[in-house]
């Protein structure tokens, strides 16, 4: 078993054994290996982790250094026993031994790192506007869950109510434990190198592939977990979004013609104000057009507002509350065609990351000096509350 050395939370140094095993109990404990390291070996708030430390003695590199040239640790590196040429005297033990087995053992957990910081946190185009409507982001390391049951009934149903000295009020909110555990569909990222390509192949190279791959996927996700949270689904007891049909809010004409008018759109938007505010809006690219176009809404030919030559009695809306909502464009196969789904940022989404490896394959990568990995991650969108979603269906 490796022994490695590490400055802990009162800053004297203790040495530490690792091994296989703390992979089995980070699962165990439902969190990462590197999360567990932390909560067993805590160190100084602002320092280097236990993780962090563990890499560095080991010499593993998990990015180029600009500044000397250095690179990136090469999987060569990883599976070579030979000394580490670009070990320094910050390192102790030597930092020779990241192809021995405490590199091996460290080198999986840096790979699931890299992973995650790229599925839980991307700021690209296409997955930024997710991120800032997803209300809460909670990350795994096993496909098993269970998903808390959230019953907030409607605001007039849940009026305060007059209560006597040591009374316990009425129930308004429950929070229960789902009768079943989910399992988080699980998606594995092969990993093989040749041995060519062992010296060219290095460590944030690797992770930007396994990456790349990752995201790929969550863009799929996202696409398929709104779709049950749109239609629901009875595997993962999500029940559908209610819609209401738009000639509901008007007396106006509603039909293939007219699908939608501006009094629709404001009275929609604003009918449920007193529980949700709609901060994003769902549609294809027809609904888009259709609310683009919709009968009735302002525009520059028919506002007269900024005309100070007519003879009329201004006046102002001071508790309109009328949201100005994002919208994200879905497929009309998900969303639904003259639909239009709203919900609430703040409440509307939990999404769930797991991002974990095989034990066996890390066994064998440890052990056996296996060129072969295999990464397993998975991600799933549920519902947090059933009233921060509405939908609308148009043209009817």
């Amino acid at each position: 078993m490796p022994k490695l050395n590490i400055e802990d939370v009162t800053g004297a140094r203790a040495d530490i054994d690792v091994g296989l095993a703390d992979y089995q109990a980070a699962g165990d404990a439902n969190v990462s290996l590197s999360q567990y390291y932390a909560t067993k070996f805590p160190t100084k708030e602002g320092e280097a982790t236990a993780f962090e430390q563990m890499c560095v003695q080991s010499g593993i590199r998990v990015r180029s250094d600009k500044q000397t040239g250095i690179p990136a640790t090469s999987m060569k590196e990883i599976l070579d026993d030979r000394p580490n040429k670009y070990a320094g005297v910050i390192t102790r033990p030597d930092g020779s031994d990241r192809g021995g087995t405490a590199g091996r053992l460290l080198y999986p957990e840096v790979m699931l790192e890299l992973i995650k910081s790229n599925l839980v946190d991307n700021k690209e185009d296409y997955l930024q506007p997710w991120e800032s409507a997803i209300a809460l982001k909670t990350t795994v390391s096993s496909p098993r869950i269970d998903q808390p049951t959230i019953d907030v009934t409607a605001p007039e149903g849940s009026k305060a109510q007059v209560i006597g000295q040591l009374a316990e009020p009425a129930v308004m909110i429950s929070i229960t434990l789902g009768e079943r555990a989910y399992t988080i569909p699980t998606k594995s990222i092969g990993l093989q190198i040749a041995d060519q390509a062992l010296e060219a192949t290095t460590i944030d190279l690797v992770g930007l592939a396994l990456a790349s791959q990752a995201r790929g996927e969550r863009i799929r996700r996202i696409e398929e977990d709104m779709g049950n949270i749109i239609n629901g689904d009875v595997d993962y007891n999500i029940n559908a979004v209610a819609f209401k049909l738009a000639s509901l809010f008007t007396s106006e004409t509603i039909d293939g013609t007219t699908p939608i008018t501006q009094r629709v759109w404001v009275k929609w938007l604003r009918e449920n104000y007193q529980k949700m505010n709609v901060t994003h809006v769902l549609a294809d690219i027809d609904g888009l057009l259709d609310i683009e176009s919709r009968s009735g809404r302002p525009t520059v030919f028919n506002d007269t507002s900024n005309q100070s030559n007519l003879l009329d009695a201004k006046y102002s809306v001071e508790n309109m509350g009328l949201p100005t909502p994002k919208v994200l464009l879905l497929p009309t196969s998900i969303v639904g065609a003259n639909s239009v789904v709203g919900f609430d940022s703040q409440y509307a989404l939990h999404e769930i990351t797991n991002v974990s490896a095989s034990y066996q394959a890390i066994e064998q990568f440890v052990l056996r000096r296996a060129t072969a990995m295999r990464f397993d991650f998975g991600i799933a969108l549920f519902k947090l509350f059933d009233e921060a979603f509405t939908g609308l269906t148009m043209g009817s």
